[in-house]
């Protein structure tokens, strides 16, 4: 004999007014009226052919059914509640794990931490360095700091800063090449990043610049910052990893001209992660950080 469907929602009325006393408590409860709690009761008596409660004028009692049922209700909702609990429980409350790209993490991220740490004294934190995305199943990351275009499958996803690519070297390179002007690139070692949004050929291109072919390649921007720290040469590199060694006097940049990329900042995260009270604090941390910059 095929089983008929459960009807869920008039279980769970059913189970909050049994619970309450009342089906006003379970309105309130649910967030409905309570004509929609006696509307799904009586369907869900109809339904079971009986009676499930007595009414008087202001109170409400179960029927010996409606007591049968709601035992069997009772359990049923608990072990639901328990799956989904299992689901979003967190085994390191107190250990925040960070997802992110090598240059954003080092030259950005983990010289902060230590503000973060300041204020959230109790929660420790693991960075991975990586570009991998992780999957909504993975529990060892709890939260990623992304760098492309905010559409990650399965992922809640927030947009977090833009940035923008200039050229930059040390003081004393620019200083022993005369780099002041884009025309004097040509007498530069040229440092690049080869991913595409980084790329000499189209930086120069869309400056109108003569174009030259880079002197030093990496797979990865932290190793341009590297380099050109090292006075190596000028780099192009994204102003989110630039910017606190122009303020510090370590690099410079040349002219003004500059170029905003395609991809953007994201903060991303399987939406149960969300629930989480040390990836919320950690979220509220990056954004005040991230609103304190003197970002373009």
């Amino acid at each position: 004999m095929k089983r008929r469907h459960l009807p869920l929602q008039g279980l769970l009325y059913f189970y909050k007014s049994a619970e309450l006393g009342s089906f006003k408590l379970a309105a309130q409860d649910l967030c409905v009226s309570p004509a929609a709690v006696s509307q799904q009761i009586r369907q869900l008596e109809a339904t079971l052919d009986t009676s499930l409660f007595t009414r008087n004028h202001r109170t409400i009692g179960l029927t010996p059914s409606g007591e049968n049922l709601y035992q069997e209700v009772k359990l049923g909702f608990h072990h639901l509640q328990a799956g989904v609990d299992a689901l979003t429980a967190d085994e390191r409350p107190n250990q925040l794990s960070i997802s992110a790209p090598s240059s954003f993490a080092h030259h950005w991220l983990i010289p902060r931490l230590q503000a973060f740490r300041a204020q959230f004294p109790d929660i420790s934190i693991l960075v991975e360095p990586t570009n991998r995305l992780t999957s909504p199943d993975d529990t060892r990351v709890d939260v990623c700091v992304r760098f492309g275009s905010g559409q990650y499958a399965g992922m809640h996803s927030e947009w977090l800063m833009d940035d923008a690519i200039y050229p930059v070297c040390h003081p004393h390179y620019q200083q022993e090449f005369g780099i002041e002007t884009l025309a004097d690139l040509q007498k530069a070692a040229l440092i690049e990043d080869i991913h595409t949004d980084m790329r000499w050929e189209t930086w120069l291109n869309e400056h109108h610049q003569p174009v030259k072919q880079p002197t030093l390649l990496f797979d990865g921007s932290q190793f341009v910052v590297e380099s050109a720290l090292a006075m190596q040469g000028v780099g192009l590199i994204k102003h989110s990893l630039a910017q606190r060694y122009i303020q510090n006097g370590t690099l410079v940049r040349i002219d003004a001209q500059q170029t905003q990329p395609q991809a953007a900042y994201f903060i991303c995260l399987p939406e149960k992660n969300l629930q989480r009270p040390k990836v919320r604090c950690f979220i509220q941390w990056l954004k005040q950080e991230i609103a304190g910059d003197a970002m373009l």
